[in-house]
């Protein structure tokens, strides 16, 4: 423990006389640490072999400056025949600069500090401005050497730089650096740290000499830009590295938000790095402020290379925000079993962050968590019927305060309330299999979503080419529908839709088929737990087609007359659209009493009583609705029977030749058509048209004959069967018993 370990004052010397010679300076130590027990260089006594040798340890002060010290302290001391261990270091010597190994940068050496208190010089030349680095890798390496490196001026004595440790007390391992003042050669020195007590093959080290004009890169990876530090313990976590010398120590500095009456503050000088470069920055005793606050780091390689990097905008909040929750129905006012629930919060400086939501299901219920670490607002809450909830929230915001929940029953609450309607007038409908036909005329079916989960489904003709609109309408103030289109087979989905524009909450959909058919649409709600009396909603399908529908009409296949109120109607209709949907025939013009019916072709049809002309009229529908005009057929009624008579040959009585004269008188008011006559006896004969006069035979036997006729009008009514009678007499019955009675054989 003296003023200075050099060999100018405080001087430590061995000393060696024989005896009665005067004793000679042997050795002096330095260069070697203090405060700690050493090991001496071996001196060699063989010069003084057969002499009675005198040792001494001498000190000396040699001034009465900066002696405040211990001094000298020698424990053992001892006198040997066993030489020092020879050195294998195939460097050697080098134990001077005169001695100097030469190394160039960018040069590896692998050497050993040998036993004997070894020292070892490095040679190089250098150019002014060099950033020169030293690294000397030993414990790392498994070498038992703690080294110590010395970098040297060209005069090879004065230090420009040393280093010891790496990291003092922890990494052993000497690195060092330095920026050449001027060209020349310069010299490295390494020893032991506890020189000159060690050394041996044990103690190999590797001794690398580089330059290094790259700066290291640096970043803050906590806190980033924009940040709130944690208001008690911020640990700043850095990204440095350098690919050359390697990272020698990274300094950390501090900038409150106040930057007119404050300044930086270095809060940290890491020259280790053993935690990855970081620092547990103390923020408890600092004010909350604003985000104006910056940590900033300057990274040093060990040629001096540096790189500075700031993490902007930091504030501290140490206040908790406040946080509360609050209910409201669907759609503003709707009983339906789901509703919003809704949370909101304030913060004094870093702002909302994330809410912590509960719930609890009736008053004795349990809290339960609805949403955690949420940076949402709101969310649809879904209850049971006749269930009363209750909420509450709470915040955290950007620093890492948070709020407590409310006490009691929360924040707010909501009963569950459904209004219960009975089924619409089309159920059942809820499948495509079940569905009800829909005009597509424009003319609305009211529905309701009764049940949850209610589905309307209906079925329509579409043609093709034709422009079809489906829409909804909602009648009941929450009837918030979607619209879904479907092919023929009930499960193709054409199309669908929610919301149209500018209609909330209605559907609509416009669509053209390619092909003509039966299709199918379903309505369901939006929201799947609405239903009850406030979702009734209206339902219609119009089409583009403005174009009416033509037909034609014919009363008993077009004929003049009919016999029979009883009538058949003839309908034919044609549409170049939609299609002929429906019929009104009716016995008046003005179509009094008349309703539409299915579209048919042919119609049984009863006229109007009494004889005479009769029209009966008739006009159709498409499915658009469009009307066509009014078509007409006009039959004579005619129920009424001719009248007449018959006289046989004049109305004579007795005739003689079968062959007579047939005198016919018949009378209807739309004249008689045809006649049928017959003997009596016989069938009738074929209906021929009438003739007032018409030759007839009788039959070939004697006496009584009646001839009987009937008439039929232009109706076909048939009258009553007429007679006549006429008695036949053979021509020859007078004359033939005188014959027979003058004959003689």
């Amino acid at each position: 423990e003296t003023e200075t370990q050099g060999p100018d004052w405080d001087q430590r010397w061995v000393q060696i006389s024989v005896v009665a010679v005067s004793l000679t300076n042997v050795l002096q130590l330095s260069d070697d640490p203090m405060y700690w027990w050493l090991q001496s260089l071996v001196i060699d006594l063989s010069g003084y072999a057969g002499h009675i040798i005198r040792v001494r340890f001498h000190f000396d002060t040699l001034d009465g400056a900066y002696n405040g010290y211990r001094g000298w302290y020698i424990d053992d001391f001892s006198i040997s025949t066993t030489p020092p261990p020879a050195c294998a270091d195939s460097h050697e010597p080098n134990d001077s600069p005169a001695q100097a190994t030469s190394i160039v940068y960018g040069q590896t050496i692998s050497a050993d500090i040998c036993p004997g208190g070894d020292y070892d010089f490095y040679a190089f030349t250098g150019t002014a401005g060099d950033k020169v680095v030293v690294d000397v890798d030993a414990e790392s390496d498994g070498s038992s050497l703690d080294s110590y490196v010395f970098l040297l001026d060209s005069d090879g004595a004065s230090v420009l730089v040393a280093n010891d440790d790496e990291i003092l007390g922890d990494v052993h391992d000497s690195h060092l650096g330095y920026q050449l003042p001027q060209d020349g050669t310069y010299y490295i020195k390494v020893k032991a740290w506890n020189h000159p007590s060690v050394g041996g093959t044990d103690y190999f080290y590797t001794i690398r000499l580089l330059t290094d004009d790259a700066a290291p890169t640096a970043a803050i990876t906590s806190p980033g830009h924009e940040a709130w530090l944690d208001p008690t313990l911020q640990t700043i976590t850095t990204d440095v590295s350098d690919g050359e010398s390697g990272i020698r120590h990274v300094t950390f500095y501090w900038h409150d938000a106040d930057w007119d009456n404050s300044d930086w503050v270095v809060l940290y000088d890491d020259g280790g790095g053993r935690d990855g470069w970081t620092y547990d920055f103390d923020t408890s005793g600092l004010p909350e402020q604003g985000q104006d606050g910056v940590v900033f780091i300057y990274a040093y390689d060990w040629a001096g290379n540096y790189a500075g990097y700031g993490s902007y905008h930091l504030g501290l909040d140490r206040t908790h925000p406040n946080a509360a929750a609050h209910v409201s129905p669907a759609y503003g006012d709707a009983p339906f079993r789901d509703f919003w629930v809704w949370w909101s919060g304030s913060d004094n400086l870093s702002g909302i962050a994330s809410y912590d939501v509960q719930y609890r299901d009736g008053s004795g219920g349990t809290w339960t968590n609805l949403a955690i670490g949420t940076t949402d607002t709101y969310t649809r809450f879904v209850g049971l019927d006749s269930h009363t909830y209750y909420f509450r929230a709470r915040a955290r915001d950007y620093a890492g305060n948070q709020s407590a929940y409310a006490g009691g029953d929360g924040d707010a609450q909501y009963a569950v309330d459904i209004c219960d309607i009975a089924a619409d007038a089309y159920e059942a409908d809820n499948g495509y299999s079940s569905a009800k036909w829909i005009t597509t005329d424009g003319i609305s079916q009211t529905h309701t979503i009764h049940a949850e989960g209610d589905q309307d489904w209906v079925k329509f003709y579409a043609a093709a080419g034709v422009t079809y609109t489906l829409a909804t309408t909602n009648t009941g103030g929450h009837a918030d529908t979607v619209l879904y289109l479907y092919d023929t087979d009930g499960s193709t989905l054409i199309d669908s839709n929610d919301d149209y524009p500018d209609m909330w909450p209605a559907s609509r959909l416009d669509w053209q088929p390619t092909a003509s058919g039966v299709y199918y649409a379903k309505v369901d709600h939006w929201d799947q737990y609405a239903y009850g009396c406030t979702t009734e909603y209206g339902l219609s399908i119009v089409t583009n087609d403005e174009t009416p529908p033509s037909g034609s009409i014919a009363i008993n296949g077009g004929a003049a007359y009919a016999a029979s109120r009883v009538a058949t109607l003839a309908l034919s209709g044609a549409d170049t659209g939609t299609g002929v949907d429906r019929v009104m025939p009716a016995n008046s013009s003005n179509f009094s009493g008349a309703t539409w019916m299915a579209y048919t072709t042919s119609l049984d049809w009863t006229l109007p009583a009494g004889d005479g002309t009769k029209t009966v009229y008739a006009r159709f529908r498409d499915r658009a609705g469009n009307v066509s005009g009014v078509y007409s057929d006009t039959i004579v009624l005619d129920t009424t029977a001719p009248t007449g008579s018959v006289l046989i040959q004049g109305d004579a009585a007795v005739v003689s030749d079968t062959h007579v004269i047939l005198t016919l008188v018949a009378s209807d008011a739309n004249g008689v058509t045809h006649i049928r006559l017959r003997n009596d006896g016989e069938a009738w004969g074929a209906w021929e048209s009438f003739a007032v006069s018409r030759a007839w035979t009788l039959p070939v036997q004697g006496g009584e004959h009646t001839v009987w006729v009937q008439f039929r009008d232009a109706a076909g009514n048939v009258s009553p069967a007429y007679s006549d009678t006429i008695v036949y007499q053979w021509p020859y019955d007078v004359y033939l018993p005188s014959v027979l009675k003058n004959y003689a054989p």
